[in-house]
């Protein structure tokens, strides 16, 4: 079970959806404009080969794709996802790695994901200073 925080309480109740995702990342800290790589693992049984996974913002929003979803090869449950950030402004983001989704089977929502990943975009300039 994956506990996240909410404003206001809701529960909800399903049936479980396959597979899911872990990562052992907390933080990142990304320089502006560059990409970063998550290590994540799918925990389930048979879960090695090609996976459509997608990172999104933790919101309650219907705007949390941060770019497409990307086939990733998992190898004994584990892979390396890459972070697109270009859709990150410089600050602290709540972000979360799922499953990818189709309108079918999930209704348009993500699928199991990973618990949240706060993502610290930080200036380019930042980086250079004092150097």
């Amino acid at each position: 079970a994956q506990v996240r925080w909410s404003a206001a309480s809701r529960a909800a109740v399903a049936l479980p959806q396959g597979p899911y995702l872990e990562t052992a990342v907390e933080r990142l800290t990304v320089v502006e404009g560059q990409d970063a790589e998550l290590p994540v693992r799918l925990v389930g049984d048979n879960v090695d080969g090609k996976w459509s996974l997608i990172a999104c913002h933790s919101t309650n929003g219907v705007a949390f794709g941060l770019g497409v979803q990307q086939e990733v090869t998992i190898r004994d449950g584990q892979a390396i996802f890459p972070l697109s950030t270009q859709r990150l402004p410089v600050g602290t983001h709540s972000i979360v790695v799922a499953r990818a989704y189709r309108s079918d089977i999930r209704i348009n929502l993500p699928g199991p994901c990973t618990p949240i990943v706060l993502v610290d975009v930080v200036r380019k300039s930042a980086t250079t200073a004092g150097k």
